[in-house]
C-alpha cells in the first residue's frame, strides 16, 4: 500500500498511517517521493524501527 501511495500521491502534504502494516521500505519510498509531504503519522507501526519512527516525527 505505501508503494502505491508513493508512486500515485506526490502532492500529499498530511498523511495519517497510524496502525498499518508498514515497512521500513514503504515509509521511506513514501518520503522520497512526496516532496510537499509536511506530516506522516506512523505510530503504532509495529513494523517499523524506531529510528524512522523519530526521523518522521
Amino acid at each position: 500500500m505505501a508503494l502505491a501511495i508513493a508512486e500515485t500521491m506526490p502532492g500529499l502534504c498530511h498523511l495519517d498511517m497510524k496502525g498499518h502494516k508498514l515497512t521500513q521500505l514503504g515509509v521511506l519510498a513514501i518520503i522520497d517521493k512526496g516532496p510537499l509531504l509536511e506530516s506522516l503519522d506512523i505510530r503504532d507501526c509495529h513494523y517499523l524501527n524506531e529510528d524512522l519512527e523519530k526521523k518522521v516525527h
